[in-house]
């Protein structure tokens, strides 16, 4: 694939919180489309195969760590619950249906929150992401809770009773993030895609690149006219924009399927670049603010980018 850019039109900034609390398949780039999943792989090969972990939470005897093999998301879900003899219907959308007994109900529902690192050290339930349906998730740790949930107009953003963070299941220690658990992650494709924002307008826009993570975003800001680095922890430096007062850089990994219902609402900031479950990336410097529980609200932000999904990877989906 050649590396290229597309450049956006300068835009307005506007406030936006970044969730640093709660939020998968391979991104392999060929010709010009991006696919989660891997290539031709035998699903009666059981060595060939991923492994990927749902965690049923809010669902009496059913409960617990489920683990299941195959070449994508949807897949596994189906081989993990069938081998645990529990039945599962699928609805419009991509939507859950049902689970065992469980079927929604008034304002009670399932809830879908995938692990957005690709290691399960030091684990945090702030890096689970709640937002695409299950078949469109980016990684192989997925939990599920069949909970109460209230949706915020004012703020468009949805609360759930029962999710990661407030959850008394051990969802941190057992399963993949049991010690010795032998954990592997999905094998991701070495084709990466970075939005800049908020450096200056000549570099604003998608530029791609290849080789790992810290690698790819060193080449395509070069391409952008900008000069960073990488540690080895996953922090990010650019020349002459310095994280000095309130000023800083974001970075929000997109942790969705790259497809039609493209959403700037999949993109979530939270896991390092080298770390995260995902090839597609919006990096910006701007102003931020925290409050007293270390939440932090970004001014320069995926949302406020109107062609942010339809260009980019986007463009070819």
């Amino acid at each position: 694939m050649d590396i290229y850019s597309i450049k956006g039109d300068n835009l307005a900034n506007k406030s936006e919180t970044a969730v640093i609390a709660i939020a998968i398949v391979a991104l392999v780039a060929v010709a010009g489309v991006l696919f989660y999943h891997h290539f031709a792989v035998d699903d009666n090969v059981a060595d060939d195969r991923d492994t990927y972990y749902f965690y049923l939470d809010g669902m009496g005897d059913i409960n617990g760590w489920h683990e299941g093999k195959g070449n994508d998301v949807m897949t596994a879900f189906d081989d993990a619950l069938s081998s645990d003899n529990i039945s599962y219907t699928m609805g419009s959308y991509g939507m859950i249906s049902s689970i065992g007994d469980y079927t929604p109900v008034g304002n009670t529902n399932f809830s879908v929150f995938e692990y957005t690192l690709t290691t399960v050290a030091s684990p945090w339930n702030g890096y689970f992401f709640e937002g695409p349906v299950i078949e469109d998730v980016t990684s192989n740790i997925v939990y599920i809770s069949y909970t109460e949930w209230s949706y915020d107009y004012a703020s468009g953003t949805t609360s759930y009773t029962l999710d990661p963070s407030n959850t008394t299941a051990p969802v941190l220690t057992t399963g993949p993030f049991a010690e010795g658990s032998g954990y592997t992650p999905l094998t991701y494709g070495n084709t990466y895609w970075f939005y800049f924002d908020g450096f200056n307008d000549s570099a604003k826009g998608w530029y791609s690149a290849t080789g790992d993570a810290a690698t790819a975003l060193v080449s395509a800001a070069s391409q952008a006219g900008l000069t960073c680095s990488v540690s080895d922890s996953g922090w990010i430096t650019f020349d002459n924009y310095p994280a000095v007062s309130n000023y800083g850089v974001a970075v929000f990994g997109y942790f969705s399927e790259v497809g039609e219902n493209a959403w700037s609402g999949y993109f979530f900031n939270g896991p390092v670049l080298t770390s995260a479950a995902t090839n597609v990336f919006y990096i910006s410097y701007g102003t931020y603010t925290m409050d007293a529980d270390w939440n932090v609200t970004y001014d320069v932000t995926p949302d406020t980018v109107t062609d942010i999904v339809s260009t980019g990877p986007f463009a070819t989906a």
